[in-house]
């Protein structure tokens, strides 16, 4: 840490999808594939609207309700399996990173705890990371999925796991998110939050208390200031 830096920030929770990588259409896919059997199909606006940022245990019973279908949870849980195994399949020519989105993990991770926050399942976290780089796993004090909570995001269960294990207050973490969904659930749970426009519609992110176009050209010093600027300012 450079010495102009605030130290209050205590340290960084990631989101994976969409904020680490471009991984939401791959994910999007997956779903297409094994919903499309039940003739439940949808278009990529309303996923991304509608379904983004979602637990595959919310998001396939919410769209098939979205056309009228209901499932009952050993449905869900068969078809979230299968979704699962299609997405492992889709992953398996390499994934690529978002500029500069793991430049920024390394930087924070050699200063902060960093912990990742995920509403996807935690073998879908472990073939993305390991996907993305040798020392990426590794990276992370804690990894919470949608396994570990009972209700994932927009419910802020997953923030205040992982704020626990990094062993800090929420009031003293900063989340990086990409979602309305997953900007709720950080914001819920007490933490400052950076919200990743992947879509161009910054509207749409307006819980976040700050919001950037991409990671390219995002240091750790700016998270301190951003974060250091909010506190001062009382705006949490």
């Amino acid at each position: 840490m450079t010495g102009d830096v605030n130290g209050e920030l205590g340290g960084v929770v990631f989101d994976l999808d969409g904020v680490l990588l471009d991984s939401e259409p791959l994910h999007c896919r997956a779903i297409r594939e094994v919903l499309s059997p039940l003739g439940v199909v949808f278009e990529d606006e309303e996923y991304a609207t509608e379904l983004m940022g979602l637990d595959d245990r919310t998001l396939i019973p919410r769209a098939c309700a979205m056309r009228g279908k209901e499932l009952d949870a050993a449905t869900v849980e068969r078809l979230a399996a299968a979704k699962t195994v299609a997405l492992a399949r889709i992953l398996a020519p390499g994934v690529d990173a978002f500029p500069g989105a793991l430049e920024l993990l390394r930087e924070a991770g050699d200063a902060l705890p960093v912990a990742l926050c995920s509403g996807s399942r935690r073998v879908e976290i472990d073939l993305i990371l390991q996907g993305l780089g040798e020392d990426v796993p590794g990276r992370f004090v804690a990894t919470v999925s949608a396994d570990d909570v009972v209700r994932s995001k927009p419910d802020p269960a997953g923030y205040f796991k992982a704020v626990a294990a990094l062993g800090l207050e929420p009031s003293a973490c900063l989340a990086i998110e990409d979602t309305p969904t997953g900007t709720e659930a950080a914001r819920a749970a007490g933490l400052f939050v950076v919200a990743v426009d992947n879509l161009g519609t910054p509207e749409r992110l307006a819980r976040a208390n700050h919001v950037v176009s991409s990671l390219a050209d995002v240091q750790l010093t700016d998270l301190y200031r951003w974060f250091a600027r909010n506190a001062a300012s009382d705006t949490f």
